[in-house]
């Protein structure tokens, strides 16, 4: 069993802030996949749905996810981590409406109940019961799932974050290969919990930090970030590098990044 990650709030969004556009520029740039524009589309949606939210009390269909946008976010996910070749293709199977009808009750069941949510216990029954309503469509499973309801972040902190492939890795006590279940994702969100249990920051935001730590040493091999004077633990058994060894390992950052996953 590996320990879980050890990170506090300010390292995780220092980190996001000084490494996270970067990291997704080069991933970007290596894997040729036009990653850094459709995130940047996908970081602002969540603005799209808090706008869409505003107008629903005069415009309850105005408040929705369509098919299209659903089929970009399936691009956005699959470009950023590991691409799985059919997701896309069964996702499309599903009806506009069925995709509008399915999401907007998810939607609805969470914003709604989410202030009675006193508790862990009582949080993570609401995601559970969420997700349970998204992965209904055709394709979509938790870490999907939890993708769609992670873009209400802009509209309440509750939102829970979305089951990155890196940070799953990172906070999850398991080195068995990763189901992507629901019990795995509460796990994951009980995590998130415990760091941020009075939902006082964005957990997009703390995902985003976790996703650097752990795609910083899947393209880099490294056990570490230095933010300024910090050290954050990854793993067991970190060595520091001489500042030779840094050299010689910034030469092959491009190369070892390029092989990364690539669509065949």
């Amino acid at each position: 069993m590996s320990p879980p990650l050890k990170v506090t709030i300010a390292q995780l969004l220092k980190v996001k802030n000084t490494h996270y556009d970067k990291l997704v520029h080069e991933l970007s740039q290596s894997t040729k996949t036009g990653l850094s524009e459709l995130d940047s589309w996908k970081l602002n949606f969540s603005n799209t749905l808090k706008s869409r939210h505003m107008t629903s009390s005069t415009d309850p269909e105005s408040f929705q996810i369509s098919k299209e946008e659903l089929l970009k976010l399936i691009d956005w996910k699959l470009k950023k981590g590991k691409f799985r070749p059919t997701l896309r293709s069964l996702v499309n199977q599903n009806s506009e409406d069925t995709i509008v009808s399915t999401i907007q009750q998810a939607f609805t069941l969470f914003l709604a109940t989410q202030s009675q949510a006193n508790g862990k216990s009582q949080y993570l029954d609401l995601v559970k019961q969420t997700i349970t309503i998204l992965v209904k469509l055709r394709g979509i499973g938790p870490a999907t799932a939890s993708l769609i309801l992670s873009l209400l972040n802009k509209i309440t902190n509750k939102a829970p974050p979305f089951f990155s492939d890196e940070a799953a890795m990172l906070v999850l006590t398991t080195n068995a290969k990763l189901k992507y279940n629901l019990k795995e994702y509460l796990e994951y969100v009980d995590w998130f919990y415990e760091l941020n249990g009075k939902f006082q920051f964005n957990n997009e935001e703390l995902e985003q930090g976790v996703w650097c730590l752990g795609i910083g040493k899947q393209l880099y091999g490294e056990d570490y970030l230095l933010i300024e004077q910090e050290t954050i633990k990854v793993d067991s058994g970190i060595k520091r590098k001489t500042p030779d060894q840094e050299s010689a390992k910034t030469s092959s950052r491009s190369e070892r990044a390029a092989k990364r996953r690539k669509p065949n």
